[in-house]
């Protein structure tokens, strides 16, 4: 039997993944993809911060880049990307993981892309993260929430004070549209699935510059929100969506197990006939 299974196992090393649990998975809170309309937040003055809480995730996992909209369309500005482990429930979230700069050019259709994947920003799970996107500047162009309704408790903004307010509280219509993609094990989050990003193309953008694609998604002018009197003004539409993480690819390990008990009861088949 063993000179049947050296081969056997040898073989099935080299089909199976090294970690077949492990796969890309998006953390989506907003509906902005199945609506496709948003509306931009434009009171927003400079080290003020809109967040979202994305998760949770059942174990480790790292962030490989976070994808948001931004505008109305404008010259090109900075944002500051920050990361933090986010502690359930609470406003203020738990240790910073990552901080950057990044230079974007708003527009009203583009979700924009700031790949991370190079960064090793890894959070010990399980869990979930906070993505916040800083002001750099006072008013326009502004982070967009969908129009479908604020979940609370997965929505917030961060005041230059610094304190942190959930936004629905604070008027905010809709989920931010801040997503991000992780590699990690399946979530055990238990909402209702967010928003795919159909109907808008992904751009991207760099450290120092960088430009998003085109999407598919309008928006028209609107109505007034605020936190602390500082953060107001909206322009928009309509979208929506909840919680949590959508799997972005198929977990393949099942035909291979398959294939496993095959070739292991033919295995025993052959060796009771030779014993025969």
């Amino acid at each position: 039997m063993r000179s049947l299974w050296g081969p056997f196992v040898a073989a099935l090393s080299l089909l199976l993944p090294s970690s077949p649990w492990s796969e890309p998975i998006d953390l989506v809170n907003d509906g902005f993809g199945d609506q496709g309309d948003a509306a931009f937040q434009q009171g927003f003055v400079s080290n003020e911060a809109a967040e979202v809480t994305l998760g949770p995730v059942e174990g480790t996992f790292t962030v490989q880049s976070v994808r948001f909209l931004y505008g109305p369309e404008a010259a090109d500005t900075s944002v500051r990307l920050e990361i933090f482990v986010d502690d359930e429930g609470a406003a203020v979230p738990g240790d910073l993981l990552y901080s950057a700069d990044y230079s974007v050019m708003p527009g009203d259709n583009v979700l924009h892309e700031i790949d991370v994947s190079a960064e090793g920003i890894t959070h010990e799970g399980p869990g979930s993260i906070r993505v916040a996107l800083l002001a750099m500047h006072d008013g326009s162009p502004g982070v967009a929430r969908d129009a479908d309704g604020c979940t609370p408790g997965r929505n917030w903004i961060r005041l230059n004070t610094p304190d942190w307010v959930d936004a629905c509280e604070q008027g905010v219509e809709g989920d931010w549209v801040i997503r991000a993609t992780v590699d990690g094990p399946v979530s055990m989050g238990t909402g209702g699935m967010g928003g795919s990003g159909a109907g808008a193309a992904g751009g991207s953008a760099e450290a120092g510059g960088g430009q998003g694609g085109s999407g598919g998604a309008a928006s028209g002018g609107g109505d007034q929100g605020g936190a602390g009197g500082s953060t107001s003004g909206e322009s928009g539409g309509e979208s929506g969506g909840c919680d949590c993480a959508t799997p972005r690819g198929e977990q393949g390990p099942s035909a291979l197990v398959g294939l496993a008990l095959a070739l292991a009861v033919w295995g025993r088949k052959r060796s009771a006939r030779s014993g025969q």
